[in-house]
């Protein structure tokens, strides 16, 4: 597994994020020799893995703010609340960027990780990253729209226990989205699966939303973490 899938259409993945481009090249007085042609070196932006079988191996992820991965620290956080065991779990990671989240959870036993990523750019980089877990965890990457990969995903029978939420910020999307799942009862999530919805510290998210219910939250500098558990409505 590994292959991102789609909805038909082609993804435009273009050039690596990472490759350098030529900028031009400075010219010397007549009857002096070229200077040699400037090329700037891309930033190499790598995280690694915090903890579990995959721990210190490194991951690319885009340099700029194309992607906005979850800083170690946080990563390290987390995983100490959600147990750095999570032998059989079902990890769907929405939004992934590089997919840094889902390959935490499977190097920390994880048995699959689906990872939705509608960027093909980002795509790209995900398959890359997504190497590590060939013989470590059955993966594959969905190239769709959050929304109709949760479609997707319900009409094959999900019974993930965890979900990672990490949205753009200031779009309302973590809502929207908990609202999707919501709708999809226990077709997509198993009873009392955990989603972990990441925001900007300053958003305020509510208690409940639909049938998920807030029972935690933490705010590790400027990047807020709220745990949600599927159940029923009270």
């Amino acid at each position: 597994m590994g292959d991102a899938e789609t909805d038909g259409t082609a993804l435009s993945l273009g050039r690596p994020l990472w490759a350098p481009r030529l900028r031009g090249i400075s010219r010397r007085p007549s009857g002096q020799p070229l200077s040699r042609p400037v090329v700037p070196r891309s930033p190499r932006v790598m995280l690694q893995v915090t903890g579990g079988s995959l721990r210190g191996r490194r991951l690319k992820i885009a340099p700029g703010e194309s992607i906005r991965p979850t800083a170690s620290r946080v990563r390290e956080a987390l995983f100490s609340i959600l147990g750095q065991r999570l032998d059989g779990r079902r990890v769907l990671d929405l939004y992934a960027g590089a997919g840094t989240l889902g390959i935490e959870a499977a190097s920390r036993g994880a048995d699959d990780v689906v990872f939705v990523e509608v960027d093909g750019s980002h795509v790209e980089l995900l398959r890359h990253n997504a190497r590590l877990l060939d013989g470590v965890a059955s993966h594959r990457i969905l190239g769709l729209d959050v929304q109709r990969a949760i479609q997707r995903l319900r009409s094959e029978g999900g019974g993930f226990d965890l979900v990672f939420l990490d949205a753009p910020y200031g779009k309302g999307l973590s809502t929207k989205t908990l609202e999707a799942l919501g709708a999809t009862g226990y077709e997509v999530l198993a009873a009392g699966a955990v989603v972990v919805v990441e925001t900007d510290a300053r958003e305020d998210l509510p208690e409940q939303v639909g049938r998920f219910r807030a029972d935690d939250s933490r705010t590790y500098g400027k990047t807020g973490l709220t745990f949600y558990r599927n159940g029923e409505t009270t």
